[in-house]
């Protein structure tokens, strides 16, 4: 962006302190806030194939199963090309492990949920490789988890799994892409 200058450089502070001088984990997501509900997504830019397996595994007929642990797809966002890449907008979600686990029952339930998803896309010929939890707390950043979304704190987890229950997501496909 023209004229941008790091927040870092007026202010006598670490540039590790600084929301703007993270990173996402990868270059092909971006977190943002959709518009029309100011609510809080992941664009992710995703292959045209990997696209059309989570698209396949996020229809109606397969969307409502409740053994389907795929990431909801919100909306799609097609490029001017739109041959080779799309970009997605997801719920932003926060890495399954990035919470402790704080009983055995969390553990067992997390592993439920984790075999059922990837049974479900085996039966449907869908693999994934990564998964994640929806947002659980107060609100965290995008790029550090552990941090507030406004980078003003640390992130708190207000409760347990055990008392509010997680939903896990398959979030990737594109070793299903590649095995093609």
């Amino acid at each position: 962006m023209p004229g941008w200058v790091p927040s870092w450089v007026l202010k006598d502070v670490w540039p590790s302190d600084c929301q703007d001088s993270k990173l996402l984990p990868t270059d092909s997501i971006q977190d943002a806030i959709r518009k029309n509900d100011q609510k809080k997504v992941l664009l992710k830019l995703v292959d045209i194939i990997e696209y059309h397996i989570m698209t396949f595994l996020s229809s109606k007929e397969l969307a409502n199963a409740p053994e389907n642990h795929c990431v909801p797809i919100l909306e799609v966002l097609k490029p001017r090309d739109g041959k080779r890449y799309v970009i997605i907008v997801i719920p932003l979600l926060r890495t399954s492990l990035n919470l402790p686990f704080e009983t055995v029952g969390e553990v067992i339930e997390f592993l439920q949920q984790i075999f059922e998803g990837i049974r479900f896309m085996h039966e449907h010929r869908g693999l994934s490789r990564t998964q994640q939890s929806d947002e659980c707390g107060g609100g965290f950043h995008a790029a550090d988890p552990s941090i507030t979304p406004g980078w003003r704190g640390k992130a708190k987890q207000c409760f347990s799994r055990t008392k509010r229950p997680l939903q896990y997501y398959w979030i990737d496909f594109w070793i299903s892409a590649s095995a093609l």
